[in-house]
């Protein structure tokens, strides 16, 4: 009987390997699976002792099924396969499919006429993984045991060269340094000013030549923080100033009582 084989090379011992070197397969350390031409009989009871080539069987690392086997599922798939579907139209309505008429696995498969690609990927997908189980589940009665080994998967590996990485941490990490020093600096104390963002009493109050806080500590039984918002706001309430320009720069004068009198 006729059989189709393929040996894995990996799997031989270094006596097996040199005899399927000598019996003239080209061999290569980069090739695992060699094509073989089976000349002897698996079904035959075979010795757990026996020689090459039958063992090659025995240690499992020959596979092998009859010729036969492929042409027959080829024949019976093609029969099951093989045919036409066909739709009939609604008298009432001629856009719409009453009923189909045809083989009742390609009416499945075709879901009625709701078909689509992933559908029929999906469908032969499952015939596959079924044909394949019933393989598996019902090989010869002489080499069917289980197989014990380490079960071969799909994984997917990341390599991460962590050079690539080392300039885009040290930015994170300046930036978090610089942050971190940006928050002590601006802290507000005692005798500094604090970050006043879009207000401009910090100007006013600090920022000029002749800054409005001078004009304030010239007011009897002055309290304020001039140093916060909530200060500053309280004392600008209570002042009405002007922009004088001079040779010095740009000051901030108060107007009198007697000059805002004269304004109005």
């Amino acid at each position: 009987m006729e059989y189709m084989a393929t040996v894995d090379t990996k799997c031989l011992s270094a006596k097996e390997y040199k005899s399927l070197g000598n019996a003239g397969y080209q061999l290569s350390p980069d090739t695992r699976w060699v094509a073989y031409n089976m000349t002897f009989d698996p079904k035959a009871p075979i010795p757990s002792d026996a020689q090459f080539p039958e063992s090659m069987l025995v240690h499992g690392c020959l596979y092998g099924i009859q010729a036969f086997f492929d042409r027959g599922l080829l024949l019976h798939l093609a029969a099951t396969f093989s045919g036409t579907v066909s739709g009939s139209l609604w008298t009432e309505h001629p856009f719409l499919v009453a009923s189909y008429t045809g083989p009742q696995n390609l009416q499945r498969i075709y879901n009625y006429g709701n078909v689509s690609f992933e559908r029929i990927s999906r469908v032969f997908g499952n015939i596959s993984d079924s044909l394949t189980n019933y393989i598996r589940q019902n090989g010869d009665v002489n080499h069917s045991a289980p197989a014990f080994g380490v079960v071969m998967r799909d994984q997917t590996c990341l390599q991460v060269r962590w050079g690539w990485l080392a300039f885009p941490a040290g930015l994170v990490l300046i930036t978090l340094i610089f942050f971190a020093a940006l928050v002590i600096d601006t802290r507000p104390t005692g005798t500094r000013a604090q970050v006043w963002k879009s207000s401009p009493l910090g100007l006013m109050f600090h920022g000029l030549k002749q800054p409005a806080k001078y004009l304030v500590h010239r007011q009897e039984g002055h309290d304020h923080n001039m140093n916060d918002i909530a200060g500053m706001e309280s004392v600008a309430k209570g002042m009405i100033v002007r922009l004088e320009a001079s040779e010095k720069g740009v000051n901030l004068l108060e107007i009198e009582e007697d000059e805002r009198v004269s304004r109005k």
